[in-house]
C-alpha cells in the first residue's frame, strides 16, 4: 500500500507485528529518487507488517509527511490507529541519525499512550536536541536546517520526553553510537537518564548504549557496515522472535 514517494506499507497476512523503517535526513538529490526507503531490500522477507518512511521537509518530520499527518503528534495518532486495526502485538523501530532521533520520539510517544505494548527502537547515531542553542554547538555545520518555528517545539529535545516519561513495561532503546565526536556528544545528553531505577539501572537496561569497536566509525558507518554484513537482519528478526 503506497500512499506517495515518502511512505509507503507493506502488509503481510496474519501478522500482528509492526516494524516503521524511518529515513535519515536526506539530500535535495536523494529526495528526487520516490524508492529511497531505508532498509527496503535487507528486510524485504521480514514476514511482518512493515511500514517506511521519508521525510520531504527535512526536519527531522517535524512537520510530517504529507498526506499522513502535519507534525509528530499526527504522525504518533497515524500509526496507533494502523497499530489498533492491524491489532498489532509488537513493535520495531529503526532509524538513523534523523531517523533515529524521530524513531526515540515516536516510539515514547506511542509508548505514553501504549504501555502495555511491546516495544523495541533501535536508533542509529541519533540527535538528541535540535534546539537552537545545541544544533549551533554541535553541529555549526547545519544547525540552522529549521528555518521556521516548529509546530511541536517541546519535542526538539529528546531528553525531557524520556526524563518525564520513564518506562515501566515491555520497552526498550537501544541507541548505537561510532567514534564521531559530535554523536558521542548528543549521546551523552540521554546516557545519564539510563542509570535511572526506571529504565532498569545496571542489571534490567530498558536504555541502552552500544559503541561500534571499529577504530573510525564516523556518523552513519555503523548502519551501513550492519546492512552489509547482516547483523542488521538478525537483529530485527530477533527482536520478532525470529532467526535468519
Amino acid at each position: 500500500m503506497r500512499i506517495n514517494d515518502f511512505f509507503h506499507v507493506r502488509e503481510v497476512l496474519d501478522s500482528y507485528s509492526l516494524l516503521i523503517s524511518i529515513r535519515h535526513r536526506e539530500s535535495e538529490e536523494e529526495l528526487q529518487n520516490p524508492t529511497a526507503f531505508s532498509f527496503w531490500k535487507v528486510l524485504s522477507d521480514l514476514p511482518v507488517n512493515r511500514m517506511f518512511m521519508r521525510d520531504p521537509h527535512r526536519t527531522h518530520f517535524h512537520r510530517g509527511i504529507p498526506d499522513i499527518a502535519n507534525d509528530l503528534y499526527e504522525l504518533r495518532d497515524y500509526i496507533l490507529e494502523y497499530i489498533e486495526s492491524r491489532r498489532v502485538e509488537r513493535l520495531v523501530l529503526v532509524g538513523t541519525s534523523a531517523g533515529g532521533y524521530t524513531a526515540l520520539v515516536l516510539g515514547k510517544l506511542i509508548e505514553i499512550l501504549r504501555p502495555q505494548l511491546p516495544l523495541r527502537v533501535h536508533a542509529y547515531d541519533p540527535q538528541t536536541s535540535l534546539r537552537y542553542e545545541a544544533m549551533r554547538e554541535k553541529s555549526p555545520h547545519k544547525w540552522g536546517f529549521i528555518k521556521e518555528p516548529s509546530p511541536t517545539p517541546e519535542l526538539m529535545s529528546v531528553v525531557p520526553l524520556f526524563r518525564d516519561n520513564p518506562s515501566k513495561g515491555d520497552q526498550k532503546y537501544t541507541i548505537v553510537i561510532g567514534t564521531d565526536w559530535e554523536d558521542h556528544e548528543y549521546a551523552s545528553e540521554l546516557r545519564t537518564l539510563s542509570e535511572m531505577p526506571e529504565y532498569g539501572g545496571r542489571w534490567r537496561p530498558r536504555l541502552i548504549f552500544r559503541r561500534t569497536r571499529k577504530k573510525e566509525s564516523t556518523h552513519g558507518t555503523e548502519i551501513v557496515r550492519q546492512t552489509q554484513d547482516g547483523r542488521l537482519r538478525k537483529i530485527v528478526f530477533r527482536e520478532f522472535g525470529m532467526r535468519r
